[in-house]
């Protein structure tokens, strides 16, 4: 028996995207991460630096090479870039990236339902 508006609504507000820092998670009570300051080794941190919303150095760095390498990566190169914490503490990473396959499924609907001779019974 639910007792009260079964709803979260009340506790935790909706789902929406963060108009700052682009999380979707609940409106009320939603803080964004801290902001880290993240640029490819031997680049200029004032010119290149990409201010990135994560919840540690490493996570920013990921985050980083996802949103923006990615379009530009060579596969099985390594990157290395730089991140500077809110605090000021500056971290090196080396990353790799790595090719993850993407299914996506058209039914058929017009096939013979006959087993074909290489099918096996699943």
């Amino acid at each position: 028996m639910i007792i009260g508006n079964d709803s979260h609504e009340d506790t935790f507000g909706k789902m929406d995207w963060c108009k700052i820092c682009g999380q979707y998670d609940w409106t009320k009570g939603h803080q964004c991460p801290p902001v880290f300051t993240v640029w490819e080794y031997g680049m200029d941190e004032d010119v290149d630096g990409k201010k990135v919303f994560a919840t540690d150095a490493e996570r920013a760095a990921e985050k980083y090479c996802t949103n923006d390498v990615y379009r530009e990566a060579e596969w099985n190169q390594y990157y290395e870039v730089l991140v500077r914490t809110p605090t000021g503490v500056l971290h090196k990473y080396e990353m790799n990236g790595e090719m993850v396959p993407e299914f996506t499924a058209s039914e058929v609907t017009h096939f013979s339902k006959e087993k074909r001779n290489d099918q096996t019974a699943g």
